[in-house]
């Protein structure tokens, strides 16, 4: 039932490795963990956030 999805035997593995003449190259039992770096602004791209309330009462917007 297996094999008509592909999937064959480890004996079977072996025998066509030793009739085609190739070599095996074992996978590593588990794989090593990626680590990303943190994510972090590029200068100049920062989002701003405008504040709509007037918290600094001593600037004053009409002055140019």
């Amino acid at each position: 039932m297996l094999r008509e999805y592909g999937v064959i035997s480890r004996s079977e593995v072996r025998r066509n490795v030793e009739r085609l003449g190739v070599e095996l190259v074992p996978e590593p039992d588990f794989a090593p963990p990626t680590l990303k770096p943190p994510v972090t602004p590029a200068p100049g791209n920062v989002d701003l956030v405008w504040d709509d309330e007037d918290d600094d009462p001593e600037i004053d917007e009409n002055e140019n």
